[in-house]
């Protein structure tokens, strides 16, 4: 007899989470979450984007992250953040370490402690850096690569995915990215960048890195 017919259903198409963060302090918005927002539901580069926002929260964020990617078992999985630059930095390092002048969201604040005590010193990224930075580039969007995501909820929620990455059953390529701030009428200051150009960063992050993906 010959060999039976196996019978395949539709392969799981590959999920990519996305994360951006609730205002905080003296910020109305908070361009992490606006860039990404759109993104939610659609498909780039073959994979479904699943686009969510975290609270700025020591003890709420990281909880919600491993509630996401429980839900999600994504393949790739980028963090954004906001910071106070005018560029997109491409976070190459997340430290275990929470240290802030500036409280949180439920008005806690962490000084020189560790985000995991049993955990490394330094989680590198998983995104291929280099090529986001060409994307990025050639689309005309001021990128560079940047050594520190700092010692906030960033860096927190950074360390937290690289932790969850380094595990077998974790995303096969995550990592941090910093946006500026929005840019426009009715937002104050000057530095940042146009919401459409931040939505349009996003986008092309997440097909870079889908396209680039290692298989595991």
């Amino acid at each position: 007899m010959g060999r039976p017919l196996i019978r395949r259903g539709p392969a799981r198409r590959a999920v990519v989470l996305l994360t951006g963060f609730e205002p905080f302090g003296r910020h109305r918005m908070n361009s992490s979450w606006e860039a990404i927002a759109p993104l939610d539901g659609r498909t780039v580069a073959g994979a479904r984007v699943v686009a969510r926002r975290l609270p700025v929260s020591y003890a709420r964020a990281g909880r919600a992250l491993r509630r996401l990617l429980a839900e999600s078992r994504p393949r790739v999985a980028v963090a954004f953040g906001m910071h106070a630059g005018s560029g997109i930095l491409l976070e190459r390092v997340a430290l275990n370490l929470e240290d802030s002048r500036h409280p949180d969201n439920d008005g806690r604040r962490r000084r020189d402690a560790p985000i995991s005590a049993r955990g490394p010193v330094a989680y590198l990224s998983g995104l291929p850096l280099r090529a986001l930075e060409r994307a990025l580039r050639r689309a005309r969007l001021p990128a560079r690569l940047s050594n520190s995501a700092g010692a906030y909820l960033c860096n927190h929620v950074f360390y937290r995915l690289m932790e969850a990455a380094a595990h077998a059953r974790g995303p096969s390529a995550a990592g941090f990215v910093h946006l500026p701030p929005i840019r426009g009428p009715g937002v104050a200051g000057r530095r940042g960048l146009p919401l459409a150009a931040l939505r349009r960063a996003a986008g092309k992050i997440v097909e870079t890195v889908v396209r680039k993906r290692p298989a595991r």
